[in-house]
C-alpha cells in the first residue's frame, strides 16, 4: 500500500485519556492503520469504476483480502500497536451502547449489512456486495475523521472494523466461489 496523506484523527480522540496511554509508535501506528483502510476503499473503488483493464474479478478480490488483512491488524506486538479488540472493549467504557448506535444508525452498511454469500454470487452479484460495503465503510472513515466527540469517533471506528471483518469474510469465502474464474479454466 502508498503513502496517502493521513487525514487528521479527530481531536475528542487523540485528546482522550484513552489515545494519550499509547505510546508514540503505536499512535503512529494508529493513525498509519486507519490510512490502509482509505487505501483499501480507494483501491475497491477504482476497481470498480473500471479499474485494471482486463483484471479478473478473481485477481483483484486476492490482492484486495491481503490488503484488508493488512488493514485489520492482528499483531500480537501490543509495545506497536493497539490491539482493535482493546480499543472495542476499554475504549467503550464511558459511551453507552445507545450513543454508539445513535452515532452510526445512519450508515447503512452498519445497521443493514450488505450480506450476501460470496462463495456462490454471481460475479455482478459479487461486485454490487463490494461496492455497498466499501461505500458504507467510506461514509464511516469520514464521519471517524470528523467526530465531533470521543464516542461519535469510536462508534465509527467500531463500524469500520466491523466493515473490514466482513469484507475479510465475504472475501475468503469467495475463493470457494465456482462462478469467479480464479485459475483461467
Amino acid at each position: 500500500m502508498g503513502n496517502s496523506p493521513l487525514p487528521a484523527l479527530p481531536a475528542a480522540l487523540v485528546e482522550s485519556d484513552e489515545f494519550r496511554q499509547l505510546n508514540g509508535k503505536q499512535a503512529q501506528n494508529f493513525s498509519a492503520r486507519l490510512g490502509y483502510v482509505a487505501e483499501v476503499i480507494a483501491t475497491a473503488r477504482e476497481f470498480l469504476s473500471g479499474g485494471v483493464e482486463n483484471e479478473p474479478l478473481s485477481a483483484f478480490l486476492d490482492g484486495l483480502e491481503l490488503d484488508t488483512v493488512s488493514a485489520n491488524v492482528f499483531s500480537t506486538h501490543l509495545e506497536e500497536h493497539q490491539q482493535n479488540y482493546l480499543v472495542h472493549s476499554s475504549w467503550t467504557f464511558t459511551c453507552t451502547p445507545e450513543v454508539l448506535f445513535q452515532a452510526v444508525k445512519e450508515v447503512p452498511a452498519v445497521v443493514n449489512p450488505p450480506a450476501i454469500n460470496t462463495s456462490i454470487a454471481s460475479e455482478s452479484a459479487v461486485k454490487q456486495w463490494l461496492r455497498n460495503l466499501i461505500d458504507g465503510m467510506a461514509v464511516a472513515l469520514r464521519r471517524f475523521h470528523e467526530a465531533p466527540s470521543f464516542c461519535v469517533a469510536i462508534a465509527n471506528l467500531i463500524a469500520v472494523d466491523a466493515l473490514l471483518s466482513e469484507l475479510l469474510s465475504g472475501l475468503i469465502r469467495s475463493r470457494l466461489n465456482p462462478n469467479l474464474n480464479r485459475h483461467g479454466t
